[in-house]
């Protein structure tokens, strides 16, 4: 939702058509996922070159979010950083039956 939620923390790739196509799959777009365009603040980055991303700058980029969303979800707690042994004490489990 536009103006809520948290930062998100995570990496900006390069990808040519061939390897969208294969995300686009991977990712099960559009039934379980859709990619929408969104603007990204670069906080840092450890490249060189002339296709690194300076921090501070803003990039338009694509990325994979539900579309499965509920108005709900904005009230529920958010984590800086999620890792699967957090003290938050929800360790990740596969769901083998999604539906």
């Amino acid at each position: 939702v536009p103006g809520t939620g948290q930062r998100v923390h995570g990496e900006i790739y390069c990808v040519d058509q061939k390897m969208l196509d294969f995300l686009d799959e991977f990712e099960d777009v559009p039934k379980l996922y859709q990619r929408i365009k969104v603007q990204l603040e670069v906080q840092d980055g450890d490249g060189e070159g002339e296709n690194t991303l300076k921090p501070g700058s803003v990039v338009e980029a694509l990325m994979y979010s539900t579309n499965k969303y509920k108005p709900e979800w904005l009230q529920k707690p958010t984590y800086e950083s999620y890792d699967t042994y957090g003290d938050h004490g929800l360790q990740y489990h596969e769901d083998t039956n999604p539906e």
